[in-house]
């Protein structure tokens, strides 16, 4: 089994604007940008308070997603719904042309979308950047996991780290109406 390779879009060829977030993006395993707009004043895709990035997820040739993608992908919305809920504007989504026309099981795509003054591009890649570096667990990590015989949880293991699951990018998960047992 072959992975489809994308093409890569020239990030010269971008907005200014989104290039950050671009390669932010593209430094995932299994991921990558198809599409951009860094908000125009005149005559754009998107107003001049507006910016977007598109990506999609590699897969397998009999159309399955990586590991890494779909790890990848699961950790970027992850971040950015913890954006969200800091008060940035910026919002998660996803979308597919019709797959019966193009490319069945490659034509799902993950969409990145920012309003201006809230949210810039530049500081959702350096949050994108500062949490992968910190909490990205890959798909060697999740296998040695998976192999392993531990019961615990995946936290409480070195390659994971221990505040993996319960911190956010704005501190402590704290969930309404429960408490933690000592």
């Amino acid at each position: 089994m072959g992975l489809q390779k994308p093409k890569r879009f020239p990030y010269g060829e971008m907005d200014p604007p989104v290039q950050p977030l671009c390669r932010a993006i593209n430094a995932f395993p299994g991921v990558f940008t198809i599409g951009s707009c860094g908000g125009h004043a005149e005559g754009g895709e998107l107003p001049a308070d507006q910016w977007r990035v598109d990506f999609r997820a590699e897969v397998t040739d009999d159309h399955r997603p990586t590991v890494d993608a779909w790890l990848s992908a699961e950790f970027i919305a992850w971040v950015l719904r913890d954006l969200y809920r800091g008060d940035m504007a910026v919002f998660a989504s996803f979308w597919s042309p019709p797959p019966y026309l193009n490319y069945p099981g490659q034509m799902l795509t993950f969409e990145i979308h920012g309003w201006r003054p809230s949210a810039e591009p530049e500081e959702v890649a350096a949050q994108l950047k500062a949490f992968r570096r910190g909490q990205y667990v890959g798909a060697r990590a999740v296998h040695l996991y998976c192999e392993s015989d531990q019961t615990a949880h995946p936290a409480s293991d070195p390659v994971v780290g221990n505040d993996w699951p319960r911190t956010t990018l704005h501190g402590p998960v704290r969930t309404p109406g429960l408490t933690r047992s000592a």
